[in-house]
């Protein structure tokens, strides 16, 4: 399993693909889009956490992976499948700990994506 740190924010291969079938402009939107949602649900995520809904921790982590996939935003893909593993295997009190490390990724996303993509 490769360490979370080395694989990329945005992979560009990915994004050229989309790009390739929208234009600069469906690509600027997938990704912005991808922002403001993803924001919401990791606030979501917290109050699910608090509230001790874990599979609804868990359906949340899943969300994120599968659109974080979709997008190529693999560091978040990979901590969003952690996420949603350790729930399926009933390891709650990881959750925390998971949520963090997703917040963390999605903050260096949200500070370079434009960046990497040249938008």
């Amino acid at each position: 399993m490769p360490d979370i740190s080395t694989l990329p924010i945005v992979n560009l291969d990915t994004a050229q693909q989309l790009q390739a079938y929208g234009g600069k402009e469906i690509l600027n939107e997938v990704y912005t889009e991808f922002e403001t949602e993803t924001q919401q649900i990791l606030s979501d995520l917290e109050v699910g956490i608090a509230k001790k809904d874990w599979e609804w921790v868990r359906r949340s982590f899943h969300t994120i992976k599968g659109s974080s996939a979709t997008l190529g935003i693999e560091r978040m893909q990979r901590l969003a499948y952690i996420g949603e593993t350790n729930q399926r295997e009933g390891k709650n009190a990881q959750a925390p700990q998971d949520l963090k490390a997703l917040q963390t990724a999605f903050e260096e996303y949200r500070k370079v994506y434009k960046q990497i993509l040249r938008l």
